[in-house]
């Protein structure tokens, strides 16, 4: 039974096979490829995908898009008088995609591997899952949009070894990977982005231009005439893309408004998204601590990244030549997931590749803050971009001497107070009363690659561990929980790698032997050696390691050499 490939998008969602040795887009009814993410209520019917987009502009109070970007929320969708979650409203999508490729296969299908933004959440992603659940879909997998992306361009493009940036702009969020390609592996080394900027906020800027130059408030629009205008914003977007100059003629109810933009005006009046796309890529070099000049290739991946001002503005950032691939942009992510799809199916073709993730949001616990108790900070325990799987320990004190419990609560994110994050879980530990310094408690995370946390926490004095397994979800049975504990128990606290380790000892033990010049350059050798062990790139950390052994190694066949010339063994008489 095959395992379907979905990119579940913002805008546009669609769904993949792996056979005959290739990643196969499946059409839907109308043999399109893409179908709209938009759902329509009207009684006792329900309209998904083209259908749904043709009764935007009647029955604007009915249908709803763009509910990716409040998955994860409490979000409320009101259609036809009933509320739906943004997960219930993807689950139409995902049935609607599950058919589709029932029909195409002539098999029932139960199973799907789903891309994601990679920047979002731990609540994002169970929504996600659970909207798997609801279409009747085991999603034991997800898969980040970049990472998709890069996996498809190293199968089908990339032939030599090198560093990659993902640049993932789709209708409603932007996602920008740098990946390391070499030999069968794509190594994802960093990634950043932003869950609520897309197209549609071009849309939405052309929008609200046209409403000041026509002393009009878009906030103050009925809602029907609110979607009739972003749809028609939309339209002159995408104008834009094939002319420097659109001139359109609005119609807003029974009003008609000539309307001219450029590309120049659409730069301008768009000037806070541009912002936010440069302060996303400065943020991912930043954290793969890469140059612009390290970068082998830009790959643009999405619909937005189209738009020839979005282009333009990164070729400007960058200073480079962007790529743009064979394939359709649109259509890169959804190849990507159907190839993860068949190598989870083990198809012979690329069952050899592997792609490597990383922890797109930094994991800790809450820690008592001496200038404000009532708001304490987060100490991070895993790291974003730190490669999965992965499994790290702190250890902690009670903040008070003569304790008797402590809360550990356990939360995702990258802001300096606890509470501006994420929270993901809390557990009470019973600890020995006695001065807080002589009590220590180690805290140690393992996560996978499948986005599940196992949380232990140790209190050595009372020979005790506490378990919390945080999956996204409130509704794992003890026999999964149990399965799971000893699965990420397997994962080793990160520590030093033995070979490395004697690399270095060999290296110390060579310097103190050598000369003064001998000496100075081993120094910079090892210095760079352990400095690379701390990245993410692999090839990095290997040309690091290669260098220093190809010097040692030298020296000690030069030293072997001389050793040979003036050893004399006639000394020994028997």
């Amino acid at each position: 039974m095959a395992i379907i490939g979905i990119d579940l998008g913002t805008t546009n969602s669609l769904v993949t096979v792996f056979q005959n040795g290739e990643c196969v887009l499946i059409p839907n009814e109308y043999n399109e490829y893409l179908t709209p993410s938009i759902v329509n209520v009207s009684g006792s019917a329900v309209y998904v995908g083209r259908a749904a987009k043709e009764r935007m502009i009647t029955e604007p109070k009915n249908t709803a898009r763009q509910f990716k970007r409040d998955m994860g929320s409490n979000e409320r969708y009101i259609l036809d008088r009933t509320g739906y979650s943004p997960e219930e409203l993807s689950a139409l999508i995902l049935r609607k995609l599950k058919e589709d490729a029932e029909r195409y296969l002539g098999e029932a299908v139960e199973e799907a591997v789903i891309s994601v933004p990679a920047y979002f959440n731990d609540k994002q992603r169970y929504a996600t899952k659970k909207a798997g659940e609801l279409a009747g879909i085991k999603v034991e997998r997800l898969v980040n949009e970049p990472s998709a992306a890069a996996l498809l361009s190293k199968l089908n493009h990339v032939e030599d070894d090198g560093n990659y940036m993902v640049f993932d702009f789709g209708g409603g969020t932007l996602d920008i990977s740098l990946v390391e390609c070499f030999q069968n592996v794509v190594n994802v080394i960093a990634i950043s982005g932003d869950n609520r900027l897309g197209g549609c906020d071009f849309d939405m800027a052309i929008a609200n231009y046209f409403s000041e130059k026509n002393n009009l408030f878009f906030g103050n629009l009925e809602k029907q005439l609110q979607s009739s205008l972003l749809f028609q914003c939309e339209k002159i977007k995408w104008e834009l893309s094939e002319k420097n100059m659109v001139s359109e003629v609005i119609t807003l109810g029974e009003k008609q408004y000539s309307f001219d933009l450029s590309r120049e005006t659409l730069v301008a009046v768009s000037n806070d998204i541009f912002k936010k796309i440069d302060r996303i890529i400065q943020r991912v070099l930043m954290d793969a601590q890469m140059e612009i000049g390290e970068i082998t290739e830009v790959i643009m991946v999405g619909g937005s990244s189209k738009m020839p001002v979005v282009k333009q503005y990164v070729r400007y950032l960058l200073g480079t030549e962007v790529s743009i691939l064979e394939e359709e942009p649109d259509t890169i992510v959804a190849k990507g997931v159907g190839i993860y799809a068949g190598i989870k199916e083990r198809k012979t073709a690329i069952k050899d590749i592997v792609l490597t993730d990383i922890c797109p949001f930094s994991l800790g616990v809450d820690v008592h803050n001496e200038k404000d108790s009532s708001n304490p900070l987060m100490s991070v325990i895993i790291g974003r971009n730190t490669p999965l799987p992965v499994a790290k320990r702190q250890t902690y004190y009670p903040t008070r001497d003569f304790q008797k419990t402590v809360n550990f609560e356990v939360y995702q994110g990258e802001n300096y107070y606890a509470k501006d994050n994420l929270k993901l879980g809390s557990t009470k530990v019973e600890i020995t009363p006695k001065p807080s310094t002589e009590e220590p408690i180690h805290v140690t995370f393992s996560y996978d690659i499948n986005g599940i946390l196992l949380v232990l926490i140790e209190v050595p004095s009372k020979e005790k561990t506490y378990e919390m397994v945080i999956a996204g979800r409130d509704n794992m049975s003890e026999e999964e929980k149990q399965r799971r504990i000893k699965e990420l128990a397997k994962l080793q606290v990160a520590s030093e790698d033995p070979e490395n380790l004697l690399l270095i000892k060999r290296a110390m033990q060579i310097y103190e032997e050598s000369t003064q010049e001998q000496q100075e350059r081993i120094g910079e050798l090892l210095t760079a050696f352990e400095r690379s062990l701390s990245s993410n790139r692999f090839q990095y950390r290997e040309a690091a390691k290669r260098i220093l052994v190809n010097y040692l190694d030298a020296y000690q066949m030069h030293k072997d050499s001389l050793l040979e010339n003036t050893f004399d063994t006639d000394w020994y008489q028997g």
